[in-house]
């Protein structure tokens, strides 16, 4: 029997978006790409919850653990109705025995990030039917905006629930390296040098629902 597909409600100007680790915890080592997400988000009228202990654990399970429960504080909070992660890393598949998928099905909403986060996405999906969102991480995306993805950004997340995307673009640019500023060199605002994005190569032609 095919599972229900729940999809979240859209994200509106006025909501919570809190911030999550589950994979690498890098907060205190790059807290400034961190504020200047939560900043830029802020401005875009959203209010921002960093959910983040930093409490040292001395084991793996007690940092697994840690680490699920800040994904199912963030979930229990009515008040926050989307969660975004801050970066990716190695470790999200440790999570995935312990976390509350009945919690996580009972309070849906938007989740968001990629890179490592997708075997999260892929956990969350198959054990809930909760439609999560492959997209932007904190650090590498809101610490520096590019235009292009925070209008994509609003576009799905705000968009009608339920109805389709519409087409979508190829970015033109893509940066390959973070700015110095992210790693503490404050008087360094020079930005992030810019490369022409590779076209697509198409490995089998068809169409798609989804």
């Amino acid at each position: 029997m095919a599972m229900e597909l729940i999809i979240p409600k859209a994200l509106q100007k006025g909501d919570t978006i809190a911030f999550v680790s589950p994979s690498a915890r890098v907060n205190q080592i790059l807290p400034t790409p961190i504020e200047r997400g939560k900043s830029y988000l802020e401005h875009l009228g959203y209010h921002v919850q960093i959910i983040f202990n930093t409490s040292e654990t001395k084991t793996l399970r007690d940092s697994l653990l840690q680490r699920c429960e800040e994904i199912h504080e963030a979930f229990k909070d009515p008040d926050i109705k989307a969660i975004i992660c801050t970066v990716g890393g190695s470790t999200a598949n440790e999570l995935l025995p312990h976390l509350d998928y009945v919690l996580i099905k009972s309070n849906p909403k938007i989740f968001c990030g990629y890179s490592d986060i997708t075997l999260l996405h892929t956990a969350i999906f198959t054990q809930t039917g909760l439609q999560t969102f492959y997209g932007p991480n904190v650090i590498p995306e809101f610490g520096e905006v590019f235009q292009f993805t925070t209008e994509h950004f609003r576009h799905v997340l705000q968009g009608s629930p339920g109805k389709a995307v519409g087409p979508v673009p190829r970015s033109s640019h893509y940066a390959e390296k973070l700015p110095d500023f992210f790693f503490g060199n404050e008087t360094s605002q020079v930005p992030r040098e810019l490369s022409p994005s590779p076209t697509w190569t198409w490995l089998r032609s068809g169409a798609a629902t989804g």
